[in-house]
């Protein structure tokens, strides 16, 4: 009995290779009619009418299902990434040099849009100045109240209040409200 399990295992493993290597045949039979559509697409400028869907049927022939629309998708990707480069006139003939984005490194050289964690940065540093900056109005409210005491006397009406907009104005903090009087 321990020989038949053995002996399916092996078996079970082929089955496994078989689907990889068919996935594989698929795969890249999608990717040949893909490539073919688009170098037929960029020497004629546009497809034949019922031209996706004789390559739809040719590929389920082959085992392979695909809309219309996703093979579509996938022959416009294709083109997108074709990126012309650079254009050299000589007398009447005109040479166009295509390069594709991976061999060019094109995309690596663009970038869009704020640094990665600059956001993040930035709310910290907030946070950091606006702490700073209650730290600060505390440490003098806390020492007008002490030099007040010692006279025995009361702080200036809406001392508080000056006092924190003073500082805003000093660290230029947009979010500091001034706190609620007790009713």
């Amino acid at each position: 009995m321990n020989n038949s399990k053995e002996s399916s295992s092996p078996n079970h493993i082929q089955i496994l290779m078989d689907i990889n290597y068919v996935k594989k045949l698929h795969d890249g039979a999608l990717k040949q009619a893909v490539n073919d559509m688009v170098q037929a697409r960029r020497r004629n400028g546009k497809l034949e009418k019922n031209a996706y869907m004789a390559i739809i049927d040719v590929l389920s022939e082959c085992g392979i299902k695909i809309s219309r629309d996703a093979l579509y998708k996938r022959v416009e990707r294709e083109i997108r990434n074709l990126i012309p480069m650079e254009v050299s006139v000589n007398g009447t003939n005109s040479d166009l040099s295509t390069f594709t984005q991976q061999e060019s490194n094109v995309s690596s050289l663009i970038s869009s849009g704020r640094p990665k964690g600059s956001t993040s940065n930035k709310k910290r540093k907030d946070k950091i100045t606006y702490d700073n900056c209650i730290k600060s109005i505390c440490e003098d409210y806390a020492a007008q109240l002490d030099a007040n005491r010692t006279f025995k006397r009361h702080c200036k009406r809406n001392f508080l209040s000056s006092l924190i907009e003073e500082k805003k104005q000093n660290i230029m903090l947009r979010t500091i409200s001034q706190p609620k009087p007790f009713e």
